[in-house]
């Protein structure tokens, strides 16, 4: 049930075309003229959590490249900030080799591995790069850790 008490202007409910697909719609379906928070329609705290204890909090990207030269060998290793207090953890992977295509099959991403001690989010990750067969010129390896606050459960 929607109750106005005023002349409606501080909520404004959209319908729009309701045989359009919802992500073809351009209108916010509703619209208020306050930034306050309702008393007990907070979604942040709608489960019971706030949003700093759930899902995915100041993410950033970390990278770390291994060295480069003609060795046929890479490792690369890029970890989440550790400072006191940050508790950052990877929530995704990546790669990158630079000087080398890796579509001929000459150059092997052998290992793409988070890292974590036991009953701990991973925290760093790391890349390692072989040669199949001879390449020439230097070439290097990216590692790349998409890290997060960790909520808790």
């Amino acid at each position: 049930m929607l109750r106005v008490d005023d002349d409606g202007s501080a909520l404004d409910l959209r319908m729009g075309d309701p045989a359009a697909v919802p992500a073809k719609k351009t209108v916010a379906p509703m619209k208020v003229d306050s930034q306050e928070k309702v008393l007990n329609l907070d979604s942040d705290g709608f489960d019971g959590k706030s949003a700093d204890k759930i899902g995915v909090n100041g993410w950033r990207v970390v990278r770390g490249e291994s060295n480069t030269d003609s060795s046929n060998s890479k490792f690369a290793f890029a970890g989440c900030p550790r400072d006191t207090g940050t508790n950052m953890a990877v929530v995704g992977t990546g790669y990158l080799l630079e000087g080398a295509p890796c579509w001929d099959g000459n150059v092997l991403v052998t290992q793409v591995n988070t890292i974590a001690p036991p009953d701990v989010p991973a925290w760093a990750v790391a890349v390692h790069a072989l040669e199949a067969k001879p390449v020439s010129g230097d070439r290097s390896a990216e590692a790349e850790a998409i890290c997060a606050k960790a909520g808790t459960p």
